[in-house]
């Protein structure tokens, strides 16, 4: 009888798990309960005892089918002028007072200046964060100037991660010409703003629909003033926002699908949920998260790139400086005081006010994240298991003093045991479906627009005399606690892999 060839290592045997979830696949299943009558014979029809047991219980990603079937969002919020509230029907509100800041808590960061009256109503408004790159909370290869940089600001070496590689974004960077030239790696955030409805809505349509990948990753800094920058906004505040700033929307949405991870999280109700309004341009970089997510798409296409944790621990993920793309808001028209309300929502010309310049250097706030330093796209992750590897060696050697010894099986393998590669799967999550997320996966977070739908509707939409649809993607989603009791969970602690 042939010997059955046991894996010699934790690592080989995950390695093992993460490649047959990779040869088949994420599942597409449906849940008794949860998704609608109407379904495939394609698919299986999971009870929700069976999805604990074959998800949750094995940290195990898939795609539900059906379950925001029967929401009025699906139809609702195709329609631009409804969601974004540009023919004004919403009403006034008072804006939100600021919470009280602990006077022995010093700010790092200057207070928003208010642009309307906050002791009146006026409409709504939401948080929209804007950058340069589309890339809000995410590792950036910078290239700066060091005379850029506000005067008195003094730059702590200890903590800079330079760039070693050069990148064809940064060809005219004049490396030995200018010794004040920096390129570091650093942990960029994005400038948050108060938007109205409409606003948000045209600041969408300015944006740039797409960024070429090299060009959103190496930022050269020094093209961003005196004029304007071509901004990408994102609604994605998280936090909660789905209970703090949309719920006027909250009609739109069945609580089906809390109700189900009520359950099957074993909780009373989600630690968070969120709603997220972007447009192509606009990508999450890789990062865990140590939550149970439930991830729904009402509009468009997300495109999740995913890495297992046990193989998502050997990411690199380099200590670096925090920074913020800030805005010069004396010359940003968007800051203006003097300026109006438009009048007529449907006028873009009275949006002409959205318009930012960014400052040349990052404004640093004095603290460091770990941060992913690893990014691949969906067509990588599909296709180019030479790309993977060429994108993973590049960048694991940033991550020395972590998990030495994984690094060095990595690197030379145990004998006849093969170093470990990476593992991403794909999941293209289309409206109505939702993936469930089990904590601690890597992901890596795009969008696309629907292009059928996008034609469809723009054609309909001119022989009806009105605006062609945002290329928008809209979805929902809902955050649960991570049971340190799940199986998973505690099998990777006790290996230490669970950072």
């Amino acid at each position: 009888m042939e010997e059955v060839k046991r894996p010699k290592t934790l690592l080989e045997a995950f390695s093992n798990t993460a490649k047959a979830l990779q040869q088949f696949g994420l599942e597409r299943i449906y849940v008794e309960g949860l998704s609608s009558a109407d379904r495939s014979d394609e698919y299986r029809v999971l009870s929700q005892i069976e999805f604990m047991r074959q998800f949750v219980f094995l940290n195990r990603p898939c795609v539900i089918l059906g379950a925001a079937d029967d929401w009025p969002a699906m139809q609702k919020w195709r329609d631009d002028d409804y969601l974004f509230d540009l023919k004004g029907e919403l009403p006034l509100e008072l804006p939100k007072q600021p919470e009280p800041v602990d006077d022995e808590e010093e700010e790092e960061e200057e207070d928003e200046e208010e642009l309307y009256d906050t002791t009146t109503a006026g409409p709504k408004r939401v948080t929209v964060a804007i950058t340069p790159n589309g890339r809000a909370d995410a590792m950036t290869y910078v290239l700066y100037d060091a005379t850029d940089l506000p005067a008195g600001v003094e730059i702590k070496e200890e903590h800079v991660v330079p760039v070693l590689e050069s990148n064809t974004a940064w060809a005219n960077a004049g490396e030995s010409a200018e010794p004040t030239l920096r390129k570091e790696k650093i942990f960029m955030y994005a400038t948050e703003i108060k938007a109205t409805l409409p606003e948000l809505y045209y600041l969408l349509k300015k944006s740039p629909t797409t960024i070429n990948f090299s060009e959103a990753m190496y930022v050269d800094m020094r093209q961003y003033a005196p004029s304007a920058t071509p901004t990408v906004a994102y609604a994605q505040l998280q936090n909660n926002c789905w209970e703090t700033e949309y719920t006027h929307l909250h009609g739109d949405i069945t609580t089906n699908v809390k109700e189900f991870g009520n359950v099957v999280f074993g909780e009373e109700k989600p630690e968070a949920s969120n709603v997220w309004f972007g447009i192509p341009a606009s990508v999450s970089s890789f990062h865990q998260d140590w939550v149970e997510n439930l991830y729904t798409v009402i509009r468009g296409v997300k495109e999740f790139v995913l890495i297992p944790p046990w193989e998502a621990v050997l990411l690199p993920k380099p200590v670096v400086p925090a920074a913020k793309f800030s805005v010069d808001k004396a010359a940003s028209p968007f800051y203006n005081k003097e300026r109006t309300l438009p009048t007529d929502n449907h006028d873009e010309a009275q949006f002409e006010h959205l318009q930012f310049t960014f400052h040349k250097a990052p404004k640093f706030d004095d603290t460091t994240v770990p941060w992913i330093d690893f990014d691949i796209t969906p067509e990588v992750a599909e296709g180019d298991a030479s790309g993977i590897a060429a994108e993973f060696a590049k960048r694991y050697k940033d991550n020395q003093s972590r998990k030495e010894k994984h690094l060095q099986q990595l690197e030379e393998g145990d004998g006849d045991t093969k170093p470990v590669t990476l593992h991403p799967l794909v999941a293209r999550v289309a409206p109505g479906e939702t993936l469930y997320l089990p904590a601690m996966w890597g992901h890596r977070v795009g969008q696309r627009a629907d292009e059928r739908d996008i034609r469809e509707r723009a054609n309909s939409a001119k022989q009806a005399g009105k605006r062609p649809p945002l290329p928008l993607i809209a979805a929902v989603n809902y955050w649960y606690d991570m049971s340190f009791d799940n199986p998973a969970v505690v099998l990777l602690n006790e290996f230490g892999l669970l950072l």
